[in-house]
């Protein structure tokens, strides 16, 4: 077993430091995204609003989806803060950005060299997945967290059972952000302990531990059950979680491997040490590091390639044992224990050639000279490491680890980070900045669109329903008061809509309603609306 060497204080503030500047630069310079991001902030925005923290609500109605931890984070920042992008993603940023230095401290625990700490976490710090979606108001970020302290637990607790309680509160926490995940996580934490040392299982100590550790989390998933009775049950454990096992539930069917292969394309750069660390962890399946990277990877990894649901970040757990295989091959290299095979120098030459046009052509062709600045970092790094790696020299790695995370924090500091919102079809923010100033409370409001928009729910602070063009004049119809059009510009001459007035229109869509002599100030609302 391995018993770890007075802590480096050192690294671990560093490591600290360095993970909350590239979580937290440029936090605020997108606006946030419907998937995950929209849903999370508008249950927040209303438990910040009507101070219902123990049955969570989304405008006015129960909400059953998952449970509230990141939610209420985000409540008490809008209590400190107010309510704006910032204070929006700067709770589960913070959590997220914690995984770094934890990994610091699990590798303590769990390697026999303090070399082999450092460089599990720093590649944990360089993953871009890990850094983009530990940004964002989503429970996953949390998730990991959560999931790496409880390893850390997990491995105090081999030898001193009385650290049970500390696995049993991070079960609780992690069934607090994501229900269910909690299960497959718990078992590859008892999976390595039944491994490591399965005499602990006959301590009651242990058990008893375990259990009043989970009991804070385990009483809000008692409340609601009371609250609601099955509705909870069929709402939030059968049609939200166990139905993703066997139908596709908010994402899309994908074949088995699926997650191989995102992580084939987002793993880079080092996704070229993980085949080798995974060799390594086998032929040293007798150490602790080696059992948790096994056990974890094809635990958490042969779960969701199974479920039918097809989400990319439901990979994220997958990164921490990921981070552990990758450092123990990193440490074989630096200590020149392994040789990288000829070709990687090749790749790292065609990288950077490929950086280097890429560069030319944003940064000079189309303009967006923050996208070229990137590059350029990437460039450097990437020509660096070839000559390095062409002088047989380990300093390679350094520079590699040291530019990619250079370029992690120049691409945060930019709009691109958060990639999914340059598919949207339109900008919320001026939509809902129409509505704000035009449409007066009670007034229904439509959106001529397939599918309603959450963040423009939370940016608005109204409910906007999507509907067809057709559906859309028959409720101006029907309805005895005539509700607020959202129509897409070309429509605006298509559709039959008597006596309407147009108020205001955007790059993609002009609001229409009924004839009223309405104020150009923004109508006020019980509860603070977002900042735009």
């Amino acid at each position: 077993m391995v018993t770890p060497r007075p802590l480096s204080w050192q690294w671990l503030l560093g490591l600290t430091g360095l993970a909350l500047l590239v979580w937290l630069i440029g936090l605020d310079n997108v606006p946030l995204r419907d998937v995950d991001e929209g849903q999370v902030v508008l249950v927040a925005r209303d438990i910040f609003c009507t101070g219902n923290w123990l049955f969570p609500t989304r405008m006015g109605e129960p909400y059953l989806n998952k449970p509230p931890l990141v939610h209420w984070l985000t409540a008490l920042s809008y209590h400190l803060g107010g309510i704006t992008d910032w204070t929006s993603r700067f709770p589960a940023a913070v959590v997220s950005s914690l995984a770094v230095p934890g990994m610091y401290l699990l590798g303590r625990q769990v390697f026999a060299k303090e070399a082999t700490a450092r460089w599990a976490a720093l590649v944990f710090l360089t993953l871009l997945p890990v850094v983009r979606h530990g940004r964002l108001v989503m429970l996953d970020g949390t998730v990991v967290t959560g999931l790496v302290f409880l390893l850390i637990t997990t491995a105090y607790t081999r030898h001193q059972p009385r650290w049970s309680w500390g696995m049993g509160c991070l079960l609780g926490m992690l069934a607090l952000t994501k229900g269910l995940i909690a299960v497959p996580l718990g078992v590859i934490a008892l999976a390595f302990l039944a491994w490591e040392q399965p005499r602990i299982f006959q301590n009651l100590s242990f058990w008893v531990g375990l259990l009043l550790g989970m009991l804070p989390g385990l009483s809000w998933f008692l409340a609601q059950m009371v609250h609601y009775g099955t509705t909870f049950l069929q709402g939030h454990l059968l049609d939200q979680s166990l139905a993703r096992t066997w139908e596709v539930v908010g994402g899309e069917p994908g074949p088995p491997w699926y997650y191989v292969q995102h992580l084939f394309f987002h793993s880079w750069p080092w996704l070229l040490f993980w085949p080798g660390g995974l060799l390594l962890a086998w032929r040293k399946r007798e150490e602790s590091w080696a059992k948790l990277s096994l056990l974890g990877t094809g635990i958490f990894l042969g779960i969701i390639s199974l479920m039918t649901t097809k989400i990319p970040w439901y990979v994220m757990p997958v990164y921490p044992f990921f981070a552990l295989t990758v450092g123990a091959n990193v440490t074989q290299i630096w200590q020149n224990k392994t040789i990288p095979p000829r070709w990687w120098l090749y790749l790292f030459g065609f990288l950077t050639v490929g950086a280097t046009g890429a560069g030319i052509y944003y940064g000079f062709m189309a303009k967006q000279v923050d996208l070229g600045g990137v590059l350029f970092i990437l460039t450097m790094t990437f020509g660096g490491t070839t000559f390095y790696f062409w002088q047989k020299k380990r300093q390679f790695l350094v520079v590699l680890t040291g530019g990619f995370y250079l370029a992690l924090v120049a691409f945060m500091a930019t709009p691109h980070w958060n990639w999914e919102l340059n598919n949207s079809e339109f900008s919320v923010k001026p939509v809902a900045a129409l509505i704000r100033q035009f449409v007066p409370p009670g007034y229904d409001i439509y959106l001529s669109r397939h599918h309603s928009r959450r963040t423009l729910d939370f940016y608005s602070g109204r409910r906007v329903e999507a509907h067809s063009q057709e559906t859309l004049e028959r409720l101006w119809r029907e309805r005895p008061i005539h509700p607020f059009i959202l129509l897409k510009n070309q429509e605006l001459d298509q559709v039959n809509l008597p006596n309407h007035r147009v108020y205001g229109q955007t790059e993609r869509y002009t609001l229409v309603g009924p004839v009223l002599t309405v104020s150009t100030q923004e109508h006020s609302s019980p509860c603070p609306l977002p900042k735009l």
